[in-house]
């Protein structure tokens, strides 16, 4: 694909993103604010119509309530998402093999509405169906007198497939070639890891650490998503900055492994289930046997702002001193505390 033809694929891309936020010059501003639903429905006809080249007002869209209008918005902000980091994909191959210079292919404000359009994928999509499906992992071990909690699998299975279509998605966007392959060097790459990695690895841990127990036919667990999760924690590879997109690298510091994985062990919405809280556990302790990852731990338990005002609390150092002097799984305590 030539450089002219790849450059118009993204702004036609953007344009469609724009449609799904309301910031396009043709988007229609009549629909009062206070109706979400029947505003990102307008969203959508716009955004199908430009797709199809079919009338906008006989398109039909199918969604019963707002958080379904909310999910289909979010599956097509993804797929321009999806259609970018391509294009972004193939300009910087293509600018390695003929050894040119060009200019960024994003701008601040372009990387402004993908950041939104991520934003809306994650709010509107990963998030409620990890919620829908979460309630039927259980959070805690039972009790004798209270017996196993019986689980009904089979409810939220469509939900369960989507999330788990979108997990998988979201990871292809950081390794295209899958986890042996490459890393995606775009800005895209470096929004996920910067500002969702929490929430995508809450999904994928618990769906790709699902017991076998919990899993069944129509339930399986996703597998593919171990791989990728375990590539992306040991990501160590130097960001020079959004500004020089040829010299751009990906970084995923323990300190941020650490945060995202500690995210995860406090949330209270929702609550990670026991196998969840387990293998965030167990990924958290591998951390400090990385480079720097004790240096990680202080980062993630002492930020520079409550360093400045003097405020490191008394907990957190217990905190600090109870991870350092638990022994990982399967780590001899010499090699631990060496």
């Amino acid at each position: 694909m030539p450089f002219s033809l790849s450059n118009e694929a993204l702004q036609l891309a953007l344009a469609d993103g724009a449609i799904l936020l309301g910031t396009s010059s043709s988007s229609d501003n009549t629909t009062p604010a206070s109706n979400i639903d029947s505003l990102l429905k307008k969203r959508l006809q716009e955004y199908h119509y430009r797709l199809t080249s079919r009338d906008s007002e006989n398109l039909s869209i199918r969604a019963s309530s707002l958080d379904d209008t909310q999910l289909l918005t979010a599956k097509e902000a993804l797929s321009v998402i999806q259609r970018v980091q391509a294009i972004l994909e193939y300009e910087e191959q293509d600018e390695k093999e003929d050894g040119s210079s060009r200019p960024p292919a994003i701008g601040t404000r372009d990387l402004s509405q993908l950041r939104t359009l991520l934003s809306i994928v994650f709010k509107w999509a990963v998030n409620p169906l990890f919620m829908r499906v979460n309630v039927a992992f259980p959070t805690k071990t039972p009790t004798r007198t209270e017996g196993p909690k019986i689980i009904d699998l089979t409810l939220g299975l469509e939900d369960y497939h989507l999330l788990s279509d979108i997990v998988l998605s979201l990871l292809s966007l950081v390794f295209p070639a899958g986890p042996e392959g490459r890393i995606s060097q775009t800005l895209i790459t470096t929004s996920i890891l910067n500002y969702h990695v929490s929430e995508l690895l809450f999904a994928a841990i618990t769906l790709g650490w699902l017991p076998e127990s919990l899993s069944s036919s129509s339930m399986p667990v996703l597998h593919q998503a171990r791989a990728l999760v375990m590539r992306l924690l040991k990501l160590y590879v130097l960001l020079v900055g959004y500004i020089l997109e040829s010299s751009l690298r990906i970084r995923l510091t323990p300190a941020q492994a650490i945060m995202a994985l500690g995210a995860i062990l406090s949330s209270s919405g929702p609550i990670p289930p026991l196998h969840t809280r387990k293998t965030s556990t167990f990924l958290l302790t591998k951390q400090l046997l990385r480079p720097e990852g004790i240096r990680g731990l202080f980062e993630a338990m002492f930020s520079a702002e409550d360093a400045d005002h003097n405020e490191i609390k008394l907990e957190r150092l217990e905190q600090v001193a109870t991870t350092l002097n638990t022994v990982p799984a399967n780590t001899n305590a010499d090699v631990s505390h060496s």
